[in-house]
């Protein structure tokens, strides 16, 4: 059925859904997969970021220096600011690096490595299923003006709830 412009599909029984569902991985054969191989998203990782915990030393001499070391809220906004100006490759890694020590820190997680080459929190907020791209984030901050503040205020209200279940 078409509705505004949209296609929408109803079912009224078991054997509808799958007639709906089967036509639904055939448009995703025939169509989407070419689509997909055609315009993958752009591959965002540095290669310098499969170093970011061999190289925490110097991230964590950048912390000290803009005196973000307490991993408070007042802090993370201090290092989204630091976005917001036409930062160096450097930059950008310490406070990936901060944003995960930060979360580790107050809300319980660990830094894991996956490939293509990028490292991620696992396991927040004790959770073993929970893990979120630090470096996607703030790449998004800095790009499509995505706040650190709101990821990280949502992060901690979700570990909340998983915690209170």
């Amino acid at each position: 059925m078409q509705i505004d412009g949209e296609y929408w599909y109803t079912y009224q029984n078991e054997q509808d859904l799958k007639q709906i569902l089967i036509g639904i991985v055939e448009l995703i054969k025939t169509r989407a997969l070419d689509w997909w191989t055609n315009n993958r998203p752009k591959n965002i990782y540095p290669p310098q970021l499969k170093k970011l915990l061999e190289e925490h030393s110097k991230y964590q001499n950048l912390i000290y220096k803009y005196n973000l070391q307490s991993f408070s809220l007042e802090d993370l906004k201090k290092a989204e600011n630091l976005l917001t100006l036409d930062v160096e490759l450097d930059i950008i890694l310490m406070v990936t690096y901060f944003l995960g020590e930060m979360i580790i820190t107050n809300l319980e997680g660990r830094w894991e490595y996956s490939e293509p080459g990028f490292f991620y929190i696992a396991h927040i907020g004790g959770n073993t299923s929970f893990k979120k791209d630090v470096f996607r984030e703030v790449y998004l901050c800095q790009n499509s003006n995505n706040s650190l503040m709101i990821f990280y205020k949502s992060l901690s209200e979700t570990v909340d709830v998983l915690n209170n279940q």
